[in-house]
């Protein structure tokens, strides 16, 4: 099981009245209550795959910054600035 509180990244930025007030900004789609369900359940199972892991690493996505520039699509951006959150949260995101 994985709560909501795990899918949270980026509190203080998420907490701004920009983004808590209002989900216009692309950039808010990274806070817990801008995001779909639907992309709550891929976090969901993010988290689920990075618990069950054992000693492998993540190959994607990758969070270095050279690797970063080459990902496209907002989808993708989304996801990668989420794992850089949870980077931020917790060490062993950092893969």
């Amino acid at each position: 099981m994985v709560s909501d509180k795990e899918l949270s990244v980026y509190e203080e930025f998420c907490s701004d009245p920009k983004c808590h007030l209002t989900c216009k900004s692309i950039e808010c789609n990274i806070c817990f209550h801008c995001m779909t369900d639907g992309y709550k359940q891929i976090l969901k199972d993010a988290i689920l795959e990075e618990n069950s892991k054992w000693n492998y690493r993540r190959l994607i996505p990758s969070i270095s910054d050279e690797e970063s520039e080459l990902i496209k699509g907002n989808a993708n951006k989304l996801h990668l600035k989420w794992f850089k959150g949870k980077c931020l949260q917790d060490k062993r995101w950092c893969v």
